[in-house]
């Protein structure tokens, strides 16, 4: 008799999770799939637990899926459902409950339990989200880091502690706070800003601002790379991003993006958000290609083109780009 298919979750429940931080997920079969297994996963409330992806595999021949991130939005109580259909047609699900608490209320001192240690495969945290100074630090002194987002509607003052975070892509969408960095990222993209409120100290940032209107000051002892502004329009540059130099600071360049590059970005965002939706709709109907997800959805263009163009469109160091290829490879004629 053939043992029913089963999914278990390591960690089998998030019992503490704080606000803006991330736990790191993965699931395993009690047999190993006899090919490709894509597990629907949702949250019952993205605002309380969101998750960082819409589905994952779990490769023919193996047991264990990739992962995927829970990151706490606010305190409250979720439900995490996973999900596939097995090959003779029945559903197997497995449901992880989610605790966000708010950093006052979580325990750091509490040590894992056996079914919250680390599955045997990698399941390294890369993205961070992050609200106030302590949490941006404590996520910066992860080495593997290669995202950093600050995001709160609280009006905060967020310093970002002096160090070489080259490998680190840092996103600001913090509309009522004030930053003060001494770090120099990867990257700098500063979607959202309080008026007046970004002191630069570090030295050789490159920082492209996609806010209406802010403020950068370049305090004494920093040297700004460049500031790119996106959202410029028929403007100047310097009438949407002031820029202060102090006495011995430097700021090399102030440009407007070019329209054939904010198009491309526009664009590539764009797709990314169609396919969360036709990765989530492709699951749900079953459709295995394109040719099929088409027939059934009466698309009047071709989905296969659009994922083969979201491809083009993006780096292959983006998270989302190993899922858009998997699919794309899976499901092309």
């Amino acid at each position: 008799m053939h043992k029913a298919t089963k999914i278990t979750a390591s960690p089998s429940k998030v019992s503490s999770l704080t606000v803006g931080k991330s736990q790191s997920i993965k699931l395993t079969l009690n047999k190993k799939a006899d090919k490709k297994t894509t597990i629907s996963v949702k949250s019952s409330n993205a605002k309380v637990a969101k998750v960082s992806k819409s589905s994952v595999t779990v490769k023919k021949g193996k047991k264990v899926s990739t992962a995927f991130k829970v990151t706490g939005k606010k305190a409250g109580n979720a439900t995490i459902t996973v999900s596939f259909t097995n090959s003779k047609g029945k559903k197997v699900s497995k449901k992880i409950s989610v605790k966000v608490v708010n950093k006052a209320a979580a325990d750091d001192t509490k040590t894992p339990t056996d079914d919250t240690k680390t599955p045997t495969e990698d399941t390294t945290v890369t993205e961070a989200t992050a609200t106030t100074t302590a949490e941006v630090a404590s996520a910066l002194a992860n080495t593997k880091l290669t995202k950093l987002t600050i995001a709160t509607e609280e009006a905060a003052n967020i310093e970002i502690p002096a160090g070489d975070y080259s490998k680190v892509a840092l996103v600001v969408n913090a509309s009522k706070a004030s930053v003060k960095n001494a770090g120099t990222f990867k990257s700098i993209q500063i979607d959202a800003i309080a008026a007046n409120t970004w002191y630069e100290k570090a030295v050789g940032n490159v920082i492209t601002v996609i806010a209406k209107i802010a403020r950068i000051v370049a305090q004494k002892g920093s040297s700004i790379k460049s500031v790119t502004v996106a959202a410029a329009g028929t403007k100047a540059a310097t009438d949407v991003v002031k820029i202060e130099a102090e006495a011995g600071s430097t700021v090399s360049t102030i440009d407007v993006a070019r329209d054939g590059e904010m198009k491309t970005n526009r664009r590539r965002e764009y797709l990314k958000l169609a396919f969360d939706k036709f990765e989530a709709k492709a699951e749900a109907d079953h459709a295995e290609t394109f040719i099929g997800y088409d027939g059934k959805n009466s698309i009047h263009y071709f989905s296969e083109d659009w994922v083969g163009r979201l491809m083009g469109v993006m780096d292959k160091s983006d998270e989302m780009y190993g899922r858009v290829k998997d699919c794309y490879d899976r499901m092309k004629s």
